[in-house]
């Protein structure tokens, strides 16, 4: 299992307010479903999107 989320909360938002307004979640929905999401219990690779590095080659050494 991946678990893919960015950590820096104003990052987010930003990247949350800059969507085509069309069918895309607001702020205030995305803090909702955050609130009502239950983590995954056991393992899983859990990638950081607000970390500059690139994730794939972790990602790709994880599911090997």
């Amino acid at each position: 299992m991946i678990e893919v989320h960015c950590g820096d909360e104003a990052e987010h938002r930003r990247r949350v307010e800059a969507r085509p307004p069309d069918d895309q979640a607001t702020w205030a929905q995305t803090l909702r479903r955050r609130a009502e999401y239950e983590p995954l219990i056991g393992p899983r690779l859990v990638v950081d999107t607000a970390v500059a590095t690139d994730p794939l080659p972790g990602i790709l050494a994880y599911l090997r």
